[in-house]
């Protein structure tokens, strides 16, 4: 391969990279600043329903109880519900120091999401099958775009359970896979670009011995496709493993193939030539 290709296939390469991030890398929705404990950016909410809920969450919390917020926006631009929740939460850090006793909860009215964000002094009186039933009532009020009504169900039921139970521990464990394995673009980027120039190498390899007969040169080949994804499937797990999310598993696969396909194509187009 001489130099002229190489440069066509770092830019295809680069295209590629730019392709599959564009929407991910995105702008994210920025954190607004608490000044009440609702915040209606969205404007669905009737001024009397926003005092009142106002109201009602800031004397929870005056008594000594749970500090309660609501969100409610348009859209989260793409992100997931539960990520951008917990970027809030972490921005807002609710509830009294040391007792991680705050509640977040987020709706986002276009996107039809919804996210609780229960603090760890709280997991105990309100567990993730709780949340999730709660969630499961407001659903036919949301649809019918009655916003008030559906947050004054959900902050009843906050209200009541947190007067009636004791936040827990105020060590908090450590954070859930789930939270840990948040993807890193840059370090995608790195398996895949590490795993385009292994697909690369790997073909020109089996390709490389012009004596072998044509069928044995399809079987080299085909062997070192299976070989890309198997070392893309070990370099996934490898990730996973320390802590980093299947996530990573798509990127060892997909750079390979990628990078294993354009070398075929230069090929198919320098043997035409």
């Amino acid at each position: 391969m001489d130099r002229s290709q190489c440069l066509v296939w770092l830019r295809r390469m680069a295209l590629a990279c730019c392709v599959f991030w564009a929407a991910p890398a995105g702008a994210e929705v920025s954190v607004p600043t608490l000044s009440d404990p609702v915040t209606d950016l969205a404007g669905v909410l009737a001024r009397e329903d926003r005092q009142q809920l106002n109201s009602q969450l800031q004397a929870h919390y005056a008594a000594g109880h749970a500090q309660l917020a609501v969100l409610i926006l348009a859209s989260t631009d793409g992100e997931p519900v539960d990520d951008f929740a917990f970027r809030v939460a972490s921005a807002w850090q609710l509830g009294r120091a040391g007792a991680d006793d705050g509640v977040l909860f987020v709706l986002a009215t276009q996107d039809r999401r919804m996210r609780l964000e229960v603090g760890y002094g709280l997991e105990h009186c309100i567990p993730d099958a709780t949340a999730r039933a709660w969630l499961d009532e407001l659903k036919p009020k949301l649809a019918e775009e009655r916003y008030a009504a559906a947050t004054q169900q959900l902050t009843g039921h906050l209200i009541e359970a947190t007067q009636r139970c004791e936040p827990g521990s105020a060590v908090a464990p450590a954070p859930s896979k789930s939270r840990q394995q948040r993807s890193n673009p840059l370090l995608w980027m790195a398996v895949f670009f590490v795993g385009s120039v292994v697909g690369r190498v790997l073909v020109g390899v089996a390709g490389r011995n012009r004596a072998e007969s044509k069928q044995a040169r399809q079987a080299s080949r085909r062997r070192a496709w299976a070989l890309v994804v198997v070392l893309g499937g070990l370099a996934g797990l490898a990730l996973w493993v320390f802590g980093l999310g299947w996530f990573y598993f798509s990127a060892g696969i997909l750079g390979g193939l990628l990078g294993a396909f354009f070398l075929w194509r230069l090929r198919n187009v320098a043997g035409s030539l």
